[in-house]
């Protein structure tokens, strides 16, 4: 229904977010970076965020937002 605002939608937003700040852009970072990961790890953290961010959209879509 057009119209209709699901704050839940929203929410998840914003947890993805912060959870993309916390894990990939805050002295944590530096933290498990320099814990010898393979070269591929930061690609994966991104992949990671760039499909939660497809299921946030997806789920948006239907609302018109």
């Amino acid at each position: 229904m057009p119209g209709t605002f699901d704050p839940g939608a929203r929410g998840n937003s914003v947890i993805l977010g912060l959870l993309a700040v916390f894990l990939l852009c805050t002295p944590f970072a530096t933290w498990w970076l320099s814990q010898a990961p393979p070269w591929y790890l930061p690609f994966l953290g991104w992949a990671a965020m760039l499909v939660l961010c497809w299921l946030v959209v997806r789920r948006l879509r239907p609302h018109g937002l």
